[in-house]
């Protein structure tokens, strides 16, 4: 086998879309040729802005194999005299056969004629065209452009195709396109043209040439420029609202090599302008690194460049061009700071939120009432709680989200200053004005790992998130597993997540479902739907905190709480999936499958044939032992269970009253095991038939009190 080189030369793809459409065609190429007989081995994929690259192994034929192919049956295939019908005539067309070849096969009860027809043998070269052209239909593409009359469609214009075959270019084309070997550099500082040796030669050649094609590691490089500077801290620039990982991986994608430069910015912003808003200046426009050194932002960061020649000029642009938007984001402040907060708030009566539901100011109503009627514990400062519901959005209005484009990304940090700045300057208490401005910023979480730290935040935010999904309700917006732009479920997962997030010192998810359900207009006539959504979403809630914060009462495993929520109340759910966890593991496990399944079993069966009463008194002996053994589950480890004050009590008192409560069901299995070998259920006996299955789905009931989805 040799290398088979793949590169689709297009113009400049987007930074997102490189990595995924490369690897799809490394696989699409594995695949399909595996599906036609040819021999596959390793391969690798490329991508740049400039280029998608696959390069595998492969056989330059495809095996040859002999496949039954099975027609008419014989009565259709012959007429009486034993001549070929037509019906035979064109099954043997359809798969390049002749008449003669054909032989009966049985099938099932029946005779039909079959031909054995060789397949395969194709060469690499007739097979390439039809491929590539099915894999620019079929690759997942956010959007897609045409560039000439061919017909096709991909994300950018593709410019040049390059597929050898070791050293031999394949005569493959692909719309206007005819493969050669000749590929290209990026655009800085000027476009070269390379003609490739071989395929097995193409990552060294490109490199040689100024382009690293292999994605990771250009990222690797990336980090490694980057960190001669300073080092990057994922969490530091978490706490900023920025997404390090990503920034990189979107620059990785911006470059074909990549030359670091270190810029600066006047250190008269850092005292005038708010962190976010530099960093957001730098990120999101420009694609800057900010520099954080020990968690404090420095006047200065990392750019890249394409071009390796000249970094002192492009150091010059790129300082310019910062400066000017953090010249931008300064006025914007300034005219910001010169107006009440109430200004801002009466303006979003002229902000639309959704059609059908109002203006922002309508919503903020909205959650105001919800967080007022909501049920919440008694440490939550009602004043604070009321200005978080009335100010919460009002930054949507200012100057800075509205118009800054870049900025738009900080709503609720934005907030969190001015109403900060603002209410020192009024009250001339900082510490009272960061209590107040706090929850504004909280209200709009959580986002990523960051989740609300007070009461009053943590309240808004659920009454938020739940006046959403309400509101969606109300307008009959529709949605599907794929498609879902107004998110639904991305508000009812932050409601669960809110519910059973526990570091604002109390999980509001203590309370009951329906306690939240009664602040909404829909639930009372769309229940199923609430329902089917908060189960749906409630692992992937779940899934969320546990990576989060990793609570110990909380599932290991989230999807667990599948079989302990009720519907009731995802907090106690949560707990019992832990409690179930930590008992019923192995020989546990089975024991207690062996419990639900008997029980579901026979108490759900409707026999149509009764047996003969055998042996009644030791069936009532056994009986007596069932009995006996319930009600020891009941007034001891159920009456645990349902004297929890689920309100006050610490989850881990409660998650060990639920442990306790798990191993008292095992005891189940050998009394259930005698009974079941000794008392007969379904018998004649009507008293006797009754009573049995009283006793058994008096067992169920005990289960069902943990495990209602077992």
């Amino acid at each position: 086998m040799r290398r088979l080189l793949v590169e689709l030369g297009c113009e400049e793809i987007p930074a997102f879309v490189q990595e995924g459409a490369a690897a799809y065609l490394l696989n699409f190429l594995r695949d399909n040729l595996k599906a036609k007989g040819f021999a596959v081995g390793n391969g690798r994929y490329f991508a740049t802005p400039s280029r998608l690259s696959a390069l595998l192994e492969v056989s330059p034929v495809s095996a040859t194999v002999e496949v039954e192919k099975v027609g008419p049956p014989v009565k259709v295939a012959y007429d009486l005299e034993g001549r070929p019908t037509v019906a035979l005539v064109k099954f043997a067309e359809s798969v390049g056969a002749r008449p003669e070849d054909a032989y009966v096969v049985e099938r099932g009860k029946g005779k039909y004629v079959a031909v054995k027809v060789k397949s395969g043998g194709e060469h690499l070269k007739d097979v390439l065209k039809g491929l590539l052209e099915e894999y620019v239909r079929t690759v997942p593409l956010p959007k897609r452009m045409r560039w000439d009359d061919s017909g096709l469609t991909f994300i950018r214009p593709i410019r040049w195709l390059v597929v050898l075959y070791g050293d031999e270019v394949l005569p493959v084309s692909l719309g206007r396109l005819k493969a050669g070997r000749r590929t290209y550099t990026g655009r800085l500082p000027v476009r070269r043209a390379i003609d490739l040796p071989e395929a097995e030669a193409y990552e060294e050649v490109l490199e040689e040439a100024g382009v690293i094609p292999d994605f990771h590691k250009r990222l690797q490089r990336i980090r490694e420029e980057t960190e001669r500077f300073f080092k990057l801290d994922r969490e530091a620039y978490s706490e900023y609202e920025t997404d390090v990982e990503t920034l990189l991986y979107e620059i990785t994608g911006l470059v074909e090599k990549g030359y670091a430069v270190y810029g600066k910015y006047d250190e008269a912003f850092l005292k005038s302008l708010y962190p976010e808003v530099i960093m957001a200046a730098m990120v999101a426009h420009q694609r800057y690194v900010p520099h954080l050194e020990d968690g404090q932002l420095k006047p200065g960061f990392v750019a890249f460049s394409n071009n390796p020649k000249g970094l002192e000029t492009h150091r010059k642009g790129y300082e310019s061009v910062l400066k000017a938007r953090l010249d931008d984001a300064l006025f914007y402040k300034t005219e910001d700071l010169k107006r009440p907060l109430s200004y801002y708030v009466a303006n979003l009566k002229n902000v639309t939120w959704i059609k059908g539901l109002g203006s922002l100011y309508d919503r903020m109503e909205r959650v105001r009432e919800m967080a007022r009627r909501m049920p919440k514990p008694e440490g939550i400062n009602p004043e604070i709680l009321d200005f978080v519901a009335t100010h919460y959005l009002f930054d949507t209005a200012t100057s800075m989200i509205r118009d800054g484009k870049e900025f738009t990304k900080l709503e609720g940090k934005i907030g969190y200053y001015y109403a900060r700045d603002k209410l020192t300057e009024e009250w001339g208490d900082p510490e009272r004005a960061e209590r107040y401005a706090v929850g504004i910023y909280e209200a709009r979480l959580p986002k990523g790992k960051r989740f609300p730290k007070t009461l009053e935040g943590t309240a808004v935010a659920i009454a938020d998130a739940l006046n959403t999904v309400d509101g969606l309700l109300k307008i009959d917006y529709r949605w599907t597993s794929s498609k879902d732009p107004l998110g639904i479920r991305t508000n009812v997962r932050r409601f669960l997540a809110l519910l059973l997030h526990g570091g604002a010192g109390y999980e509001f998810g203590r309370y009951a479902l329906r306690d939240f359900y009664a602040l909404t207009e829909t639930y009372p006539h769309r229940r199923d739907v609430w329902d089917g959504l908060v189960r749906d979403t409630l692992p992937n809630a779940l899934t969320w905190i546990q990576e989060t914060f990793s609570y110990g009462y909380y599932p290991e495993d989230p999807s667990n709480v599948l079989l302990t929520y009720d519907g009731e109340n995802v907090f106690l759910s949560a707990i019992k999936a832990r409690a179930y966890e930590r008992v019923v593991v192995g020989e546990n496990r089975e024991k207690f499958a062996t419990i639900v399944k008997r029980l579901r079993r026979i108490v759900g069966s409707e026999a149509k044939r009764l047996l003969k009463e055998e042996e009644p008194e030791k069936a009532r002996e056994y009986e007596e032992r069932l009995k006996g053994v319930l009600t020891a589950i009941e007034e001891g480890p159920l009456r645990e269970v349902r004297d929890i004050d689920v309100l006050k009590q610490s989850p881990d008192v409660i998650l060990r009253t639920y442990e306790a409560y798990l191993k008292a069901l095992l005891s189940l299995y050998e009394a259930l095991d005698e009974f079941f070998t000794y008392v007969p259920v379904m018998v004649e006996n009507e008293e006797n038939r009754k009573r049995r299955l009283a006793l058994l789905k008096e067992a169920l009931t005990l289960v069902d009190e943990i495990l209602p989805g077992s």
